[in-house]
């Protein structure tokens, strides 16, 4: 695998850290050798982000947040697109997101909220099952399986959560040229929204 890369042309660098992981190492090169050049803070998109043993798909959502902790986001963006889920993190504060787009029919009806540093009290308006100031933790309860019902869904929660929303595509075709037609008004890489996603401070 390594001589076919070569030969492609492809650029290998070697990096002994054991204590990380190939995603950290991938997004920690990107930000020190590559986003300073862009002199803009730049998002991430890691096809292929979930999937597979139980242990690595919570270890990805894991680095998710731990990359992400900055409260505005002063960093960029980090999304997990699956053939099945693209899913990020919403930080502490009111959230709209744009769910429906009639340019992008991969988005589907199926949504999560999972709270994920620590407990969080959670506010939703445009799904079918809307909640007002619930209460959301591991070993409590969790919002999972929820239908969107409205164009755009929005989201105010006091703590760091979770937010996954399910796509409508056959499994196995990142390499499709509709998947990145059809994903690209879900995700602009250029202006770092995610579905019109904007968010503000929120506390009670």
């Amino acid at each position: 695998m390594k001589e076919d890369a070569l030969r492609r042309g492809t650029k290998i660098i070697e990096d002994p850290d054991q204590n990380s992981t190939d995603f950290t190492k991938c997004v920690k090169f990107l930000r020190e050798k590559v986003f300073p050049r862009l002199r803009r803070p730049s998002n991430i998109l890691c096809l292929g982000g979930l999937g597979g043993r139980v242990d690595q798909g919570l270890s990805q959502l894991h680095h998710l947040y731990m990359e992400q902790r900055d409260s505005h986001y002063n960093n960029g963006r980090v999304y997990l697109l699956s053939t099945e889920a693209i899913t990020f993190v919403l930080k502490k504060g009111r959230h709209r997101i744009r769910v429906h787009d009639p340019n992008a029919a991969i988005l589907g009806k199926h949504i999560g909220i999972i709270p994920l540093r620590e407990p969080s009290i959670i506010t939703t308006k445009g799904l079918e099952w809307d909640v007002t100031d619930w209460p959301t933790e591991f070993g409590g309860q969790i919002s999972t399986s929820n239908h969107v019902r409205e164009d755009v869904v929005e989201i105010a929660t006091t703590g760091d959560v979770l937010f996954t929303v399910e796509l409508n595509f056959p499994a196995g075709n990142h390499e499709h040229p509709e998947f990145r037609r059809e994903l690209t008004p879900v995700i602009s890489m250029e202006d770092g929204t995610v579905f019109s996603t904007k968010s503000n401070r929120y506390s009670y």
